[in-house]
């Protein structure tokens, strides 16, 4: 856990668990950001990967990119599981 996340946790707390939302648009949409956020936007999925700091992260991405791209995880994009 990085040091500017620890106080916002209980005392001794040095993990946290990773959720992964996604969903499929009929068009795009706003989306509304909760306080840990302050920007969005649009972009291709390798664009993406490529803006996020942390593997859990990434990992997470392209999990959401195989389940709505409709290929189980792994089989996409040479994934190793």
């Amino acid at each position: 856990m990085q040091p500017e996340w620890k106080e916002q946790y209980y005392p001794g707390t040095e993990w946290t668990e990773e959720y992964v939302f996604t969903a499929i648009l009929t068009s795009r949409q706003t989306p509304k950001l909760s306080l840990e956020h302050n920007d969005w936007k649009w972009c291709h999925v390798d664009e993406a990967i490529h803006m996020l700091r942390y593997a859990d992260n990434v990992e997470g991405l392209r999990r959401c990119n195989d389940l709505v791209q409709g290929a189980p995880y792994g089989l996409r994009q040479g994934h190793s599981r």
